[in-house]
């Protein structure tokens, strides 16, 4: 049963049941002790050892929990995080003997019964964390009796998208509160609500509660944080960044890095400008980009290098460039107050506000490395998923920054929107040649929930109403393709028959399958093959730094891989005897990799 209200234009026998609701829910209880948990990433069926022995899981700060410790913290509430993820991944290094529900089940328990929490707050950002999610929040139900809230962008869509709402909430069924958007300001208020007695429940703002018999009540009423709000750096002394980088990775440039290099996460704006299609940005922060003081900014980064010598950070802003001026001006800044630490834009730029100033700026104040967000270089495409950029935009920033090869610049890239044809992906190959730039990420379209695209390929039929934890990834570590790769260690993407995947009818939409071929096409065309046209020495090195990431982690039986390791270390006359005999032995376990580097001309 779902009760829906807001306190704008409250209907006061709504009003009346949902106080029912809630007081008898609460009772007497007092949230003065909050305990907030970062599930794992993935779940014991997804997670892989080996993987992690690699280094190759994500290891992030949980950052948003940090930022809501500080807000409770300052209203004098004693609060603790666990990151469950990082965690796991340290175990997973350090301990000979390794039981995935021991080493995540025991170290909760630990936690739970030394801190005693009145209150469990998890957070969870992404669809492939829902099972981890649900199965940390189970055992906490079947083991306490602790009232138990969450949030995170992943609640956030899922409650959000009228096709996966219903379900998702039966699903977390042990949940007591869904907070919404950004909630550190809300939550706080929700604490201080419970604290007072007599508390004004019209404090509370974009919750979903459960009452008894399952009767559902949601609040619309929102906060956005501003201001001052916006300036509070999150608790870094509860997320120390001592195993961030050590047992995981952070960005897409890590590999750029010194094997002891510290890494940690710092956000400088919240929201995007854009309004793409795929993307759930806007849904989660709102249309409008806020920005926090660049000297609040610089202050956590001096605080992240002295205090915890953190020598990389990744912005994690999703439009890092929104006012050129402050960008300019923050980039400037880290320079002048000899921040000294390097730091990369992951998440991507946009194109269009890309400028010389605005790059040599970035250049002085650290930056090594930054995504492009292009997604296609078809003109109708482009406007179809709504992106903020143009060909000419791609073509104007990639000139900018080849003037800068310190940067290493790749492209984000996405096939298989609804009705693209081969014509319309093969333009984006060919703008992507003309860039001619570092590395291209190349993803299959993944609709999310609670996105403009997922809502108009449901209403078309092209996608079918799933529980949001069912969403497959076909890259990353948690990924189709990586997963298939360790079921069969021949089973590598780039072996397949995939050079004359667009001698198909270019007015066809690729199957599933052809989106496979066109994957491995563009990853071979645009990133391996422009290897051997590549000169400038910095640029060499940066590639042979990658491949011997991807050679060595990522890929470890690919002898396309190898063979380009191999010819890079040639290049930089580095020694290649390793890479020789892997392609050797490569060879011998499976054949079909002679034919494969035969039919691309490459000579072993």
């Amino acid at each position: 049963m779902f009760k829906k209200l807001s306190y704008k234009f409250p209907i006061q026998e709504d009003l009346d049941l949902f106080e029912k609701h809630f007081i008898e829910a609460i009772g007497e209880k007092k949230f003065q002790k909050i305990l907030l948990i970062n599930p794992p990433d993935g779940d014991k069926a997804m997670f892989n050892l080996q993987t992690a022995k690699l280094k190759r899981y994500p290891n992030y700060p949980p950052y948003g929990l940090g930022i809501i410790s500080n807000q409770l913290e300052k209203r004098g509430y004693d609060v603790q995080i666990l990151n469950l993820n990082d965690h796991l991944l340290t175990k997973a290094n350090e301990l000979e003997d390794f039981d995935y529900d021991n080493i995540v089940f025991d170290h909760l328990d630990g936690i739970i019964n030394e801190f005693n929490p009145d209150l469990v707050g998890l957070t969870c950002m992404f669809t492939m964390t829902h099972k981890s999610l649900k199965n940390i929040i189970d055992h906490i139900a079947n083991g306490y009796k602790i009232p138990i809230a969450v949030g995170g962008v992943h609640i956030t869509n899922s409650i959000q998208s009228d096709l996966t709402r219903e379900k998702f909430i039966e699903d977390l069924s042990n949940v007591n509160f869904f907070f919404l958007f950004e909630s550190e300001i809300a939550f706080a208020d929700f604490i201080n609500t419970i604290n007072h007695p007599k508390g004004n429940l019209s404090h509370l703002r974009q919750l979903v509660f459960r009452g008894n018999n399952n009767t559902i009540f949601e609040i619309d009423d929102r906060v956005v944080p501003t201001g001052e709000d916006l300036n509070l750096s999150p608790n870094h002394s509860k997320m120390p960044a001592e195993n961030f980088g050590k047992y995981g990775k952070i960005g897409s440039f890590a590999y750029l890095k010194g094997p002891d290099a510290r890494f940690s996460t710092v956000l400088s704006n919240r929201g995007c400008r854009a309004s793409c299609t795929f993307c759930s940005v806007r849904n989660f922060n709102g249309k409008k980009v806020r920005s926090r003081s660049v000297q609040s900014v610089i202050d956590e980064l001096l605080y992240l290098r002295h205090e915890q010598q953190v020598d990389h950070i990744m912005f994690l802003d999703d439009d890092l460039l929104y006012d050129k001026k402050r960008a300019i001006e923050l980039f400037s800044e880290m320079d002048k107050q000899k921040v000294n630490i390097t730091w990369d834009a992951s998440n991507g730029l946009i194109c269009s506000a890309i400028t010389e100033e605005v790059v040599d700026a970035a250049y002085r104040g650290g930056c090594i490395g930054v995504y492009l967000g292009m997604e296609s270089g078809n003109p109708q495409i482009l406007r179809q998923i709504r992106k903020p950029g143009t060909v000419k935009n791609f073509l104007n920033a990639a000139e900018i920054l080849k003037k800068y090869p310190e940067i290493n610049t790749r492209v984000l890239l996405m096939i298989g929107f609804p009705n693209e044809t081969f014509s319309n992906i093969y333009d984006t190959v060919k703008v992507s040649l003309e860039m001619d730039l570092d590395w291209y990420q190349v993803s299959p379209l993944q609709p999310l929930p609670n996105t403009p695209i997922f809502d108009q390929m449901s209403s078309d039929g092209l996608i079918s109403e799933q529980n949001t934890s069912e969403v497959k990834y076909i890259g990353g570590s948690y990924g189709g393709n990586r997963k298939a790769a360790e079921k069969d260690n021949n089973k590598e993407a780039l072996l397949g028959n995939f050079m004359d995947v667009f001698n198909a009818n270019p007015n066809n939409v690729p199957s599933k399958d052809q989106i496979r071929d066109v994957w491995s096409y563009m990853n071979y065309t645009l990133n391996y093959e422009r290897i051997k046209r590549i000169s400038n020495p910095i640029k060499l090195q940066q590639a042979q730094r990658y491949l011997d990431y991807i050679a060595n982690v990522v890929a470890p039986n690919d002898a396309i891989v190898w063979y380009y390791l191999n010819y890079l270390e040639n290049k930089l006359k580095l020694n290649n005897t390793l890479s020789k005999k892997k392609i050797s032995d490569i060879i011998s376990s499976n054949p079909n990799w002679k034919t494969k580097l035969s039919e691309l001309s490459l000579n072993i």
